[in-house]
């Protein structure tokens, strides 16, 4: 028994482990895929000037890395301080990018995991493939830079927040707080996956204790789940507080403030369209299979699983707000910025792949009996 936006205690859809031995070599096989795509020519292009900079800071003592990140280039140290411990296995190329590509094959499975515990193995299976082909992803798990451990940690901590408010166990709230707030400490912009997950879980708490769900879960079971909830994101905005210190500082760095303005939004529209372009591996009629997808996945949740909606609109809305309260004239920042949510974006394109597949393999049968019928 579980909780759901729509009924306080409802059917268990989700989470379903993979079933025979078959079905667990196919996800054995996209992981190894997606690792010998990340490590075919790792080391091939020369490093870039970020990435140049990144091993230049982390060469250095613990110490001197927190001092200079914190303090002078206004960022959280996470990664920077993960990557001085790979620093003993070489210099080159390959050994440094190695720390992302790591954290590049975990997503892989991560994604699976996700997509298992939204709807199901056979979504899992599909966004964990989508993800292992991904331009996008393989690109940044190439990168000596955070953005693959951001995708890493923003997908552990969607996928134990989704945990704890269906299963309300108190290990999955630890593992919960624990993953947001290394995601905190590895990029500023985890914030918009924190602000996300408490608008999310807020409004399903909400929604239950204003009676709204047709079948309410018991008092207790609600309080609970309440307070376990508090208490965790109590945990993660104090470990967040020394981080929004760093934030000030990389803000008046680089000319950001508060306030948007009207005359970025054609800029902030223009990038966003490009995000999704990434994320969808291109343009034209790949971008409109994958939306079209993606909004069949949406929509076929509108039903029985509007929790799911919720958090597809809370992650998607909150980065755009966030970035055009930004006062910037750079608009909407770029895709490296929001590539959390490919993971999320991926497991509802799944579902509209299977949906969509469920479609037609009805309307062949209906055909085919029609045919049948009819000799």
């Amino acid at each position: 028994m579980s909780a759901t936006i729509d009924g306080g205690v409802g059917e268990t859809v989700p989470g379903r482990d993979i079933r025979g031995s078959g079905a667990r070599w196919v996800l054995v096989g996209i992981v190894l895929l997606g690792t010998g795509l990340i490590l075919h020519d790792l080391g091939h292009d020369s490093l870039w000037v970020d990435e140049v900079a990144q091993i230049e800071v982390s060469s250095g003592s613990v110490g001197r890395i927190l001092k200079d990140v914190m303090e002078v280039r206004g960022q959280p140290p996470f990664y920077w301080v993960a990557l001085h411990f790979f620093m003993p296995f070489g210099g080159s190329e390959f050994a440094v990018r190695m720390l992302s590509a790591m954290f590049g094959v975990v997503n892989i499975v991560l994604v699976y995991k996700l997509g298992q515990a939204l709807f199901g193995h056979r979504e899992g299976i599909v966004a964990a493939f989508l993800m292992a082909l991904s331009p996008l992803h393989l690109s940044h798990a190439q990168d000596a830079r955070m953005y693959t451990a951001m995708v890493c940690f923003s997908t552990l901590s969607l996928y134990w927040l989704y945990r704890a408010m269906r299963e309300n166990e108190p290990g999955q709230w630890l593992a919960y707080a624990g993953s947001s707030i290394v995601n905190l400490w590895n990029h500023a912009y985890a914030a918009f996956v924190f602000g996300a997950e408490v608008v999310f879980a807020g409004v399903w708490l909400a929604w239950e204790l204003l009676g709204k769900a047709r079948q309410s879960s018991s008092r207790g079971m609600r309080s609970k789940r309440l307070l376990a909830f508090v208490l965790s994101n109590a945990g993660i905005a104090g470990a967040w507080v020394p981080m929004l210190l760093t934030f000030r500082r990389l803000s008046t760095r680089v000319g950001l403030g508060s306030g948007g303005h009207l005359r970025n939004l054609p800029k902030s529209v223009t990038a966003l369209v490009g995000v999704v372009k990434e994320f969808a591996g291109g343009g034209g009629p790949l971008l409109t299979a994958f939306v079209a997808l993606m909004v069949i996945g949406v929509v076929g949740c509108l039903k029985r699983r509007k929790e799911l909606v919720l958090l597809f609109l809370s992650c998607v809305g909150m980065p755009v707000l966030g970035f055009f309260a930004l006062k910037t004239d750079r608009g909407f920042f770029s895709v490296r910025y929001v590539i959390f949510y490919l993971p999320l974006f991926l497991v509802f394109v799944s579902r509209g792949v299977l949906a969509t597949g469920e479609v037609v393999a009805c309307l062949l049968c209906r055909r085919r009996g029609v045919v049948g019928g009819s000799s």
